[in-house]
C-alpha cells in the first residue's frame, strides 16, 4: 500500500486548489492546514504514520500551488483580485 496511490497528488491537489479558489493568499494560508487535517487523519487511519502523513500533506499543498500556476481559474490571487 503506497501513500501516493491512495492519496494521489493530482486528485488531492485539485480538491485543495478548488477549495482555495477565490481566497487571498492570507486566507489560503490560514485555511490550508484546516483543509488538510482531515486528509492527514484519513492517512493515519489507513495505517500511515503521522509524520509520513504530514509530509505527504505538504507534498499535496505544494502540488496545489503548481496546479494553481497552470490552471488560471484556480489561481486565488487572480480570483481575489477580481473581487476588489
Amino acid at each position: 500500500m503506497n501513500i501516493w496511490d491512495l492519496f494521489p497528488l493530482d486528485v488531492y491537489g485539485l480538491k485543495l486548489a478548488v477549495q482555495l479558489a477565490g481566497m487571498t493568499d492570507g486566507e489560503a494560508d490560514a485555511a490550508i492546514d484546516r483543509l488538510l487535517d482531515p486528509v492527514v487523519e484519513e492517512m493515519v487511519a489507513k495505517g500511515f504514520g503521522r509524520e509520513q502523513a504530514y509530509a505527504w500533506a505538504e507534498e499535496i499543498a505544494g502540488h496545489t500551488g503548481q496546479l494553481q500556476a497552470v490552471i488560471p481559474i484556480l489561481d486565488q490571487r487572480m480570483v481575489s483580485a477580481e473581487r476588489h
